[in-house]
């Protein structure tokens, strides 16, 4: 079930360079219309009269994923290494809602379940219910919390155990005052404290979690 050599993107945006080996298709709002029309003409209405284009784009692309799988890339961040991706079979990219990434191998039962979704709502998404259709297939945790405690020095270096492709570090605002930053490389977080004080006492911890969650698909 590997993800196939196909990029599907949204008005014909260029964010790829290192997957040339890749086929690649552009749609916009009509020819996702012409490919519904041909191959699921049950959602066509529900395309219709949905109000946001965002609604529209991802039922398209939802239904072009599920019948030839690929990926849909319509945003791609310079930190997130595609290569990176494709050990996996499927991915989704969370912050942006999938609007900007997300890749599957044919036929992947959770899209067919989004989609079985998007037809019974009829109405534009409620992308919560999307996050629980694929949280019930995931066989992974996708966050922790780390203790990074005080440091000596204006930046702390942590080791990680898992590797994230795009982590994303929250800081409990409500324990202190002051301002962090964080770099991620080589799965090592390293947090900074961006006063001009070198150094902080408090117990800091922080929330970790990857933007983009991909897996092997298991069968519930």
């Amino acid at each position: 079930m590997n993800i196939p050599s196909r990029i599907y993107q949204y008005n014909n945006r260029k964010y790829i360079r290192e997957l040339s080996d890749f086929s690649q298709e552009s749609y916009d709002l009509e020819t996702l219309r012409k490919y519904l029309e041909k191959n699921w003409e049950d959602t066509l209405e529900i395309f219709d009269n949905y109000k946001y284009d965002d609604s529209k784009i991802l039922l398209g692309f939802f239904c072009i994923l599920y019948d030839n799988g690929g990926i849909f890339i319509n945003y791609l961040n310079n930190t997130v290494n595609i290569t990176d991706l494709l050990d996996f079979n499927y991915f989704f990219s969370l912050n942006s809602n999938f609007k900007n990434l997300m890749g599957t191998f044919k036929n992947n039962p959770i899209y067919r379940d989004m989609i079985d979704y998007m037809i019974s709502i009829k109405n534009d998404i409620e992308y919560e219910s999307l996050f629980e259709i694929i949280n019930n297939y995931m066989n992974s945790n996708n966050s922790e919390i780390l203790l990074i405690g005080s440091s000596t020095n204006k930046t702390k270096e942590i080791s990680l155990d898992k590797k994230y492709i795009n982590p994303i570090v929250l800081f409990n605002r409500s324990e202190f005052s002051d301002n962090f930053d964080y770099m991620y490389h080589d799965n090592k977080l390293v947090i900074i404290r961006t006063v001009s004080v070198s150094n902080w006492s408090q117990s800091l911890n922080v929330l970790i979690y990857d933007d983009i969650i991909c897996n092997i698909f298991i069968e519930n």
